[in-house]
């Protein structure tokens, strides 16, 4: 579905990836971990194309996605960033609808189509007795539904989450994570995530891609990159790995 080939990209003389190759299938719920500093953000940047590599290619079914029109990758791809900023103080409604803007044509005025699927979305990421909220008066937990909410009405593809449960408290991460695996297994809607927690990672994951030093280290299930001896090179951490009765992680 999205596939990096080769992919160097750096801030000034610092290498911040290094010949990155990954390939994302349709439908899978994707965390990339790592320690700070790994390349993990900016490696979502260059997938979205917030960045541009150095060299190498990031291809969106099969297509370069220098080739997409910024309302074309829109439909294809959705991204919720680590910080959430507010210029104005838009209702929850407002910013939610938001999301329709790549469907629109210039100068057009939602439809009664587009408001149905705000109100859906809505619904479905448990926000819509919000509504009528500014941004500034809900908790850091419902905003960051409300960014996904957004993303959402945008009918992606593909949702790129970068640290969305960053500043969260383990209620709301939970609550975040449980939402993203229920639209990725509900809705078929195929997830890459950034996380710094391995256990949660463990949990809610498919498929996870451990980088060190803007390079990709690993990629596989859960119980195949978090091995203790993995996790002692990267992090330099010893640790003791559980496998029932679900995969835990425990630091010595």
């Amino acid at each position: 579905m999205i596939k990096a080939e080769r992919i160097n990209f750096s801030y000034g003389n610092q290498n911040v990836l290094k010949q990155v190759e990954l390939a994302v299938e349709k439908g899978c719920f994707i965390s990339v971990i790592g320690p700070n500093g790994s390349g993990k953000t900016t490696l979502l940047k260059n997938l979205c194309r917030l960045l541009q590599p150095q060299s190498g290619e990031v291809k969106i079914d099969a297509l370069s996605i220098k080739a997409y029109k910024p309302k074309m990758l829109a439909k294809k791809m959705a991204v919720v960033h680590q910080e959430i900023q507010n210029t104005f103080d838009f209702n929850i409604h407002e910013v939610v609808l938001m999301g329709r803007y790549p469907h629109l044509k210039a100068l057009q005025n939602e439809s009664a189509e587009d408001l149905k699927i705000v109100e859906k979305t809505m619904h479905l990421t448990g926000i819509h007795h919000l509504r009528h909220k500014s941004m500034s008066t809900i908790s850091g937990g419902e905003r960051q539904r409300v960014m996904i909410a957004k993303a959402l009405t945008q009918e992606p593809d593909l949702l790129l989450l970068d640290e969305p449960i960053s500043h969260l408290d383990l209620k709301y991460q939970l609550e975040v994570l449980k939402l993203c695996k229920s639209l990725n297994r509900e809705k078929q809607l195929t997830i890459l995530t950034t996380l710094h927690d391995i256990n949660l990672a463990a949990r809610f994951s498919d498929v996870i891609i451990l980088m060190h030093h803007g390079e990709i280290v690993k990629v596989g299930p859960p119980a195949e990159v978090l091995t203790s001896e993995l996790i002692r090179n990267v992090y330099e951490v010893d640790v003791t790995v559980i496998h029932e009765p679900h995969l835990l992680v425990i630091p010595h």
